[in-house]
């Protein structure tokens, strides 16, 4: 009877380690399909800690971003328990100089761990104990392989001794949250730079086209609408709208450039080709277009181009073929 009760004992203890195992498992799972897109990253961000708070039950959970030059930090999101104050208003913009050992330790050691703050260096139990802080648990967050922040746990009625699972949990949310932080910015910067780019486009009457090519929709800047003589209004955002104006004998050539673009054989695509006007002559131009998107499949998602005006050089052409071949 009592090797019968042992063996019970194990098997209970194994099932709930095997259900907690499950539920970090689910709960990483939860996270990482909620930051898997960066559209409304906020409010994403916010039910991130929420789970993390919910699941560990510490008195707080926090995102501290630096800003660009690293000079100061920021609190940007926090989740509090019951009963405890938050600190989100009061910190921020700290200087990073005040506080030179939080950045030090995250980055140096790869975590703050310690169950008594009084442990810490003097600066970081300075700024700690006001906040009511006993227990700290950190990590640093990187984009694009830069130190830009930390992601924490507060506990603040105990001093608490980190488990071993949740030491690897804010680990793993700490790496996903840095991967979404990374997304956000990148998109920024092409954000930014497409508008650059669509600005000097612009101004040398250069037609800009955008192409989600799994749905079909294109966009068409002003000048490639007024290029061949119509207002945008006039004209569908679509990928057909491009081929029923393209010259019926042009399409092959087009499509096997395009075809050898898209599986990775030449490094933009590029043609000329005839395309009709509003007013019901056809145009040269020269059409070039580069893939910037691709999914996870190798599969191309989004492409940009340009078209760019060369009937008045094609009449030239055929002036001078006249000339010497009539």
């Amino acid at each position: 009877a009592i090797v019968t009760a042992n063996n019970i004992t194990k098997i209970k203890i194994a099932e709930e380690k095997l259900k907690h195992s499950l539920k970090i498992q689910t709960l990483l799972a939860d996270v990482a399909n909620g930051l898997n897109s960066v559209q409304d990253i906020g409010r994403k961000l916010d039910e991130t800690l929420w789970i993390l708070g919910r699941h560990t039950n510490v008195s707080r959970v926090y995102i501290f971003e630096d800003d660009p030059g690293g000079n100061t930090t920021s609190n940007t999101y926090e989740w509090c328990n019951k009963g405890i104050e938050p600190q989100k208003d009061s910190l921020q913009n700290l200087p990073n100089k005040l506080i030179p050992s939080w950045k030090r330790l995250l980055d140096g050691n790869g975590k703050i761990q310690c169950n008594n703050i009084r442990d810490l260096p003097d600066d970081l139990v300075a700024a700690l104990e006001p906040q009511g802080v006993r227990s700290l648990l950190a990590f640093p967050l990187y984009a694009q392989e830069k130190y830009i922040g930390s992601v924490g746990f507060d506990e603040c009625s105990t001093n608490k001794q980190w488990e071993a699972d949740e030491v690897e949990l804010l680990r793993a949310v700490a790496n996903i949250i840095s991967n979404a932080i990374e997304r956000v910015r990148i998109q920024k910067q092409l954000s930014y730079s497409e508008a650059r780019l669509k600005m000097a486009i612009e101004n040398t009457e250069t037609g800009l086209w955008d192409w989600n090519i799994p749905t079909g929709e294109v966009y068409y800047s002003d000048t490639w609408c007024r290029m061949i003589g119509y207002e945008k209004s006039e004209i569908e955002p679509s990928v057909t709208t491009w081929e029923r104006l393209v010259h019926p004998d042009d399409m092959p050539a087009i499509n096997e450039a395009l075809e050898a673009h898209m599986s990775g054989k030449t490094e933009i695509y590029q043609t000329t080709h005839r395309v009709l006007t509003k007013s019901g002559e056809y145009k040269w131009i020269i059409d070039k277009g580069k893939i910037i998107e691709r999914d996870k499949e190798g599969k191309p998602v989004r492409a940009i181009g340009t078209h760019t005006d060369i009937d008045h050089l094609k009449k030239i052409e055929s002036e001078v073929d006249e000339l010497f071949f009539v």
